[in-house]
């Protein structure tokens, strides 16, 4: 072969060895992935991909109209292994050692302990470096795992993710398969991950019988807390499936050994997906914490990991907001990441390489989707980098030196918190379930809709999963609820509030299907207990500066100016029930009940619930 020969076959190669892949994998569940051919057009399949998932899986029609494919740079499927042996360009090899370990680690490509701990070793050599002696430890192997995305399950006791598939065969832990010495589980039972995704490694002693309050302690005392962190924050395992604050006298390990029971106790998942789950302990706010006693923190690292987990909750959209109010937030993150702003540094394009660390994912457009990589990246910038950056340029500096403010950014974690204020949800604990659609078109089609329950101390909000808006939002003055759990039927948590018809006021009863109704309801019945028990301390504190004069009106929420804010209720989005009770039977009727379903209310101050009294002109139907 002449001289020169080599750089040309690696070209040739490198032509042959990888192709263009439109898919979902990038994302955990993905429908479909297509390898394409060379005369296809990208575009033209990203616009047809509805259509080919309809063809080609079994997905529900929600899923298919939410889908959107990636273009990927992935290995060629025809590109036959003894080629491979005959590649040296660096880059090539690297994109397929990449590819390679990824299948590995995400367990896509099965394999024996043995192959598992020969692939980890060579990973450990591409990112440590030669081995030394003494270097890297067994133990400091242990936590070079991969960070816990929000969402995804993380093992209460940790593994080693980054060096194996996150599993284990029967009868041998991961300690183990990785020649991990006893001493070395003994020193580091329990791994209790924080809001941004660090993880907190405890040592303990007798871990099955230690209590959530116990360990509470030993995270304050590492992580140097002051005692306000004890209210503040509370410990919580949490999974895809579920998600469970613990009360003070848990035991962690003992819940955590019965996650099955809980799940097949309070989720509709499927066996497997039971099977497979797993629980991370982590450190979360508090939901009996009010948000009137977080302006009293002062405490850097307290108000840092209030921010962490506020911001994951907007970033993820559990916390649905308007543009606007995404845009001064995610100003905020830019100014504790990057600094104060500098003119001209970043420029909005440059914001867009990572906008996803700033905005919502519904709200970066460009994502990871199909047509995201087909645009340039000299394109004009969109509306939401423009926005934020010129969100960005009006942050507010604290006064002192220039140092001082650079170095300061307790002043940004407490003002991105005051935001999230004023969004009637923050701090709630979220609960799934599923609505009645109202019926539509012709045929008068329902079905049911995904929906996120938030409770929290100020009320009950029933959120849209998929539009990112609140559907209701009721505060407990403002309803009446119970639940029901029939044997033989679905699990039901019922509010009952006030509404019309037809310009004719009206009692609703909204149906909320969940087996986690009954956390629901009594989470209901404690927050209020809370509520009631704090407004006559309240009321003590408020006292000496009410004395001379008037006493000032009862706090409200101040009503949204925006209209169609994402944070106001959406009734007619609702599929409710009319009723009234009379004797033993219930039908629809065109005037109200007078009284209400349920004795479960709380009917305090202004603005309560109120059961409509019948005019004696109307006709019941």
């Amino acid at each position: 072969m002449p001289q020169g020969v080599p750089g040309c076959v690696s070209k040739i190669v490198k032509a042959h060895v990888t192709a263009p892949w439109i898919n979902k994998s990038a994302q955990p569940g993905f429908l479909t992935q297509v390898q394409l051919k060379p005369k296809h057009q990208p575009y033209k399949l990203g616009r047809q991909w509805q259509e080919l998932l309809l063809r080609f899986t079994d997905a529900p029609d929600d899923d298919v109209a939410m889908d959107e494919p990636s273009l990927q740079f992935r290995r060629n499927v025809f590109f036959p292994k003894r080629r491979e042996l005959q590649i040296h360009d660096k880059e090539v090899l690297r994109l397929l050692y990449e590819e390679a370990k990824g299948n590995v680690l995400a367990s896509r490509y099965p394999c024996d302990v043995e192959d598992c701990e020969a692939l980890g070793a060579l990973v450990c050599r591409v990112q440590l470096g030669p081995y030394q002696p003494g270097q890297p430890t067994a133990c400091a192997l242990r936590w070079t795992g991969r960070k816990t995305v929000p969402g995804s399950p993380a093992q209460l006791i940790g593994p080693i993710e980054a060096v194996c598939p996150p599993w284990e065969p029967e009868g041998r832990s991961t300690a183990e398969s990785l020649g991990l010495p006893g001493e070395c589980v003994a020193a580091a039972d329990v791994l209790v991950y924080l809001a941004d995704d660090s993880m907190v490694p405890l040592a303990v002693e007798n871990l099955p019988s230690l209590s959530a309050h116990e360990l509470h302690r030993a995270i304050r005392e590492v992580l140097q807390l002051p005692d306000i962190a004890l209210d503040a924050f509370a410990l919580w395992l949490v999974s895809p499936l579920l998600e469970v604050q613990l009360k003070p006298k848990h035991q962690p390990y003992k819940l955590g050994r019965q996650w099955q029971e809980l799940l097949l106790r309070f989720t509709d998942a499927p066996d497997d997906d039971v099977a497979m789950d797993e629980p991370s302990l982590q450190f979360r706010r508090n939901v009996f914490f009010p948000k009137r006693r977080e302006l009293q923190i002062h405490d850097k690292e307290v108000l840092r990991l209030l921010y962490e987990e506020a911001k994951g909750n907007v970033l993820a959209s559990r916390y649905p907001c308007d543009v606007e109010d995404c845009e001064a937030l995610g100003a905020l993150v830019c100014r504790v990441q990057l600094g104060p702003y500098q003119p001209g540094q970043p420029t909005a394009c440059a914001l867009r390489e990572k906008l996803d660390s700033f905005l919502p994912a519904h709200l970066c457009k460009r994502g990871h989707g199909l047509f995201a990589a087909l645009r340039g990246r000299g394109a004009k910038a969109g509306t939401g980098e423009q926005g934020l950056l010129n969100a960005y340029r009006r942050v507010q500096e604290a006064a002192g030196s220039d140092g001082e403010r650079e170095a300061s950014l307790s002043p940004h974690y407490r003002a991105y918190l005051l935001k999230c204020h004023e969004l009637p949800f923050y701090g709630c604990a979220f609960f799934h379930g599923e609505i009645d659609k109202p019926a539509q078109g012709f045929l008068h089609r329902g079905g049911r809709k995904p929906v996120s329950v938030a409770i929290s101390l100020d009320g009950v909000h029933v959120i849209d999963c998929r539009e990112k808006h609140v559907l209701l939002g009721l505060r407990f003055q403002e309803l009446s609820w119970d639940h029901t759990s029939p044997e033989e039927e679905e699990s039901v948590l019922w509010l009952e509030f006030d509404g019309d018809n037809e310009g004719t006021p009206v009692n609703k009863l909204l149906k909320i299907y969940s087996k986690q109704a009954e956390l629901m309801s009594s989470l209901i019945e404690y927050c209020i207990e809370l509520s009631q028990a704090a407004e006559p301390a309240a009321s003590q504190e408020a006292g000496p500066t009410s004395a001379s004069g008037s006493s000032p009106p009862p706090h409200q929420r101040p009503q949204l100016r925006r209209q169609g804010s994402v944070v106001c209720s959406r009734i007619q989005h609702l599929s409710t029930i009319d009723y009234v009770e009379e004797g033993e039977t219930i039908k629809r009727v065109k005037p109200k009940r007078t009284t209400s379903f349920f004795s479960r209310q709380l009917s305090l101050g202004q603005g309560s619930y109120t059961v409509v009294q019948p005019a004696d002109s109307l006709e019941q139907g």
